[in-house]
């Protein structure tokens, strides 16, 4: 599938694994240029975003304008910000989740997600599969793209350092101009059983385990792990 047609597919499982009515709130924690942001809010819903990319988020206001969509963006760290009103829902998609090898760090992430609920609103976290990453763990991938412009290529390079738990990756692009550009970044290698933990701990309810949005039952073979958890009434 298509980039445009798997934030469709993310869009329309959230719907309905948070009981999202239109007219409800969603945070976008961690929300890039607005990949799940804006299909969320062409579904009706009020999305706010938050990145600490000024970039991407001037991008994602743009674009939303563009559209005539009802999503706001904002920039600011996902440790610190909490959503100015109670949300009704809250995600964070696309691995905007362990980037830290600090847990604590971590934690706040999710703990910032459940101040920004409503009592009774859901959380959706998107994570890697860490037992299929592992299994099919790959430390070098080549890919080339043809655009009007000419090829890009890609090379990513990974390694895993399992006694710090976590998978460090750098990303070389060559572009059809001859210029090189790299990104580095890493992940924790969280279990679902540790991200169970880190969510109880940061307040959450009635935690819930998927393999991705298309029904995929959480296992070794699924694409992500898809957490959906809930904010006690109670809370």
């Amino acid at each position: 599938a298509g980039d445009e047609e798997q934030a469709g597919e993310a869009a329309d499982f959230l719907g309905s694994a948070l009981d999202l009515s239109r007219g409800d709130s969603v945070l976008d924690q961690g929300c890039g240029v607005g990949w799940l942001s804006l299909p969320l809010s062409a579904r009706g819903f009020r999305a706010l975003g938050v990145d600490v990319s000024s970039a991407y988020v001037e991008r994602a206001n743009g674009a939303a304008r563009a559209r005539g969509l009802d999503a706001d963006f904002r920039v600011g760290d996902v440790e610190r910000f909490v959503a100015p009103r109670a949300m009704d829902a809250v995600v964070n998609w696309r691995t905007s989740f362990g980037y830290c090898e600090d847990d604590a760090r971590n934690a706040r992430v999710l703990r910032r997600g459940f101040e920004s609920l409503r009592p009774g609103g859901h959380f959706a976290l998107d994570y890697p599969n860490v037992a299929r990453v592992l299994r099919e763990f790959e430390a070098r991938i080549v890919r080339r793209f043809p655009t009007e412009a000419g090829e890009i290529g890609l090379v990513r390079e990974s390694t895993t350092d399992l006694a710090r738990g976590m998978l460090d990756q750098r990303w070389t692009w060559t572009l059809p101009d001859g210029r090189v550009l790299e990104r580095h970044g890493s992940t924790r290698l969280y279990l679902p059983r540790d991200l169970r933990e880190l969510l109880e701990a940061a307040g959450f309810e009635d935690i819930a385990f998927h393999g991705g949005v298309r029904g995929e039952a959480l296992d070794r073979n699924a694409p992500r792990c898809v957490v959906v958890a809930t904010r006690g009434t109670r809370s």
